[in-house]
């Protein structure tokens, strides 16, 4: 759904991985909302081909050291995992091996609307 008049900025419920929700403010900022926590990234290109995430992790002051841990222990997981995967990803497209394919709206339906929005600024100028 669109939020006010702000140009940009995007709700996308529940996502099955990551319980919550996930707020996107094009072009580089992402919040989720979990039931214990909140979390904002922003991502800024630095080259072409590298970006930089800043990541903060604030919990309900009942979430005990542990817990906080073990969340963000998990955030890095995923960012790694999908760290790893782009990068195949990007190396079998320069190299020629892979051309593009679509990613499942159910699955990523964050990452769908973000490609949604590059595509039209770009589109735009």
């Amino acid at each position: 759904m669109r939020m006010g008049n702000t140009v940009g900025f995007e709700v996308v419920n529940r996502e099955s991985g990551s319980p919550g929700y996930w707020i996107y403010k094009f072009p580089g900022l992402r919040m989720h909302l979990g039931e214990d926590s909140f979390n904002v990234e922003r991502i800024r290109p630095l080259e072409v081909d590298q970006s930089r995430t800043d990541r903060w992790f604030w919990f309900r002051p009942e979430i005990d050291d542990r817990e906080r841990t073990e969340a963000v222990r998990f955030s890095n997981q995923v960012m790694q995992e999908d760290i790893e995967i782009c990068t195949r990803v990007q190396e079998n497209l320069q190299a020629g091996h892979y051309d593009r394919g679509v990613l499942s709206p159910e699955r990523e339906p964050g990452t769908v609307f973000f490609q949604s929005w590059v595509r039209q600024a770009l589109e735009n100028g």
